[in-house]
């Protein structure tokens, strides 16, 4: 059995092991004392002359804080102190991506870090900050560093700024469209296909919904080499609205954008 790790004694000292000797003697000094050479250090067997009222093999582990105590104690200080004036906010520079960094690697996430960073930095005055980014600049100079991991980092965060942008952007764009596409879908037969057909430049310049008649219809009896079925053209069973775009790219584009907006209306009716 391993030596204790606490040893009281009748005499109300409090032991506790610091050493163990080559033999695997467990060595003792008082709690109170915080250095102490082996050779006045006790002996478990010296100790129990003066009576062991108690020992323990390990010690109570202190009660520390919620995981998220912490965090929620950030937040209530921000919110105490409230949003930092545009005068008082610091630039977002090198020395302000490295405290982004930082607590961003001691994992914090996104909901109070850059605020945090903003107070943290706005304390240090401008001469130090500009010394402090001054130092960052030599050193990544003299050690010849093309990319830190705070400018991978911060190359990474304008790329999400950037995406987070460009769909903002798009989802603009589809609701202001999204009137005239839902006004169209309503004059539309649910699940209506498009085609592009020949009009009367011959080429594939136009569009129109798809010939749901008897595909007979459609029948070329006189093409040579035998009958033909032809999708591309119009007649008389084929219904409107028939467009003539004047452009091959133009009416393939259309009938893209229509089938796959008729797609996304069949799953909303």
């Amino acid at each position: 059995m391993s030596a204790p790790l606490v040893v009281n004694t009748r005499d109300g000292v409090c032991w506790t092991r610091r050493a163990v000797t080559s033999g695997g003697i467990a060595l003792y000094a008082p709690e109170s004392v915080k250095t102490c050479p082996q050779f006045v250090m006790a002996t478990i067997e010296e100790l129990a002359e003066h009576g062991i009222v108690g020992s323990a093999h390990a010690l109570p582990m202190p009660v520390g804080p919620k995981p998220d105590e912490p965090i929620r104690t950030i937040e209530a200080a921000l919110a105490a102190l409230g949003p930092l004036p545009d005068s008082q906010r610091p630039e977002h520079g090198p020395l302000w991506s490295l405290l982004d960094w930082s607590l961003w690697g001691a994992g914090m996430g996104d909901l109070f870090r850059e605020a945090l960073a903003d107070r943290m930095l706005a304390a240090i005055p401008k001469r130090g900050r500009a010394h402090a980014e001054a130092l960052m600049a030599e050193f990544i100079e003299r050690r010849r560093i093309e990319k830190t991991g705070v400018t991978v980092y911060q190359e990474q965060r304008n790329e999400v700024e950037r995406l987070r942008a460009r769909v903002a952007e798009l989802e603009a764009h589809a609701a202001q469209l999204a009137p005239f596409r839902e006004a169209a879908l309503h004059d539309l037969a649910t699940g209506t296909q498009w085609r592009v057909i020949a009009t009367d430049s011959e080429s594939l310049t136009g569009l129109a919904p798809v010939c749901t008649a008897d595909r007979r219809l459609h029948e070329i009896p006189d093409y040579p080499g035998g009958p033909k079925y032809d999708d591309e053209g119009v007649y008389d069973c084929c219904p409107w609205p028939q467009v003539e775009t004047y452009s091959v790219a133009v009416a393939a584009y259309l009938v893209a954008l229509l089938n796959a907006d008729a797609a996304k209306g069949s799953d909303v009716r």
